[in-house]
């Protein structure tokens, strides 16, 4: 699917649970994607984020079950609560603008394997990365060694795979 290349938002649920739907080409316009949009999209497998969008909603794409490849703009500075909770990406590159890991944003993607915070973060929300069963090493920068970040509660609950070195580093932030 092929969005007109003027439209700038995308409203809440706009293309939820759209099950046939996957693919699609977000317009460069685009700085606005509402709660829900694509959530519950069972056959999305891939998504490019433009570059003016600098904040995802609540559970924008929760749930799309199929969903292996996210590529986020480099000034997307907030993921919001849910947007990413149950899908199975692999590679996760988060943008190194990034301030906010909103709560649950990437429970349950049950084949996380690595994941590397950006500099830039101040906030990892509550259960963030909970349920994340692969997911095996965290790399945090050094700077935020000397930085007290919020991590939420359970925000690396249920992470059997990672090391106890790891999760000192994460728990110590």
């Amino acid at each position: 699917m092929i969005l007109p290349a003027a439209l700038t938002a995308i409203g809440d649920y706009a293309f939820h649970t759209c099950g046939s739907l996957t693919k699609i080409e977000l317009p460069a316009a685009l700085t606005s994607i509402g709660r829900g949009a694509f959530g519950c999209c069972s056959s999305l497998e891939s998504i490019h984020l433009p570059s003016k969008l600098h904040a995802l909603d609540e559970a924008a794409f929760f749930a799309c079950t199929s969903l292996v490849d996210v590529r986020f703009p480099d000034g997307l500075a907030i993921i919001g609560a849910a947007a990413f909770g149950e899908c199975p990406l692999a590679d996760l590159a988060l943008p190194a603008a990034l301030t906010i890991i909103g709560h649950r944003a990437f429970d349950g993607c049950t084949r996380l394997v690595e994941l590397n915070i950006p500099a830039t973060i101040t906030f990892i929300g509550h259960s963030a990365f909970r349920g994340c069963t692969s997911l095996a090493k965290v790399c945090v920068p050094a700077n935020l060694a000397t930085e007290i970040v919020p991590v939420g509660e359970d925000a690396f609950t249920g992470c059997p795979s990672l090391s106890p070195e790891a999760y000192e580093a994460i728990r110590t932030l």
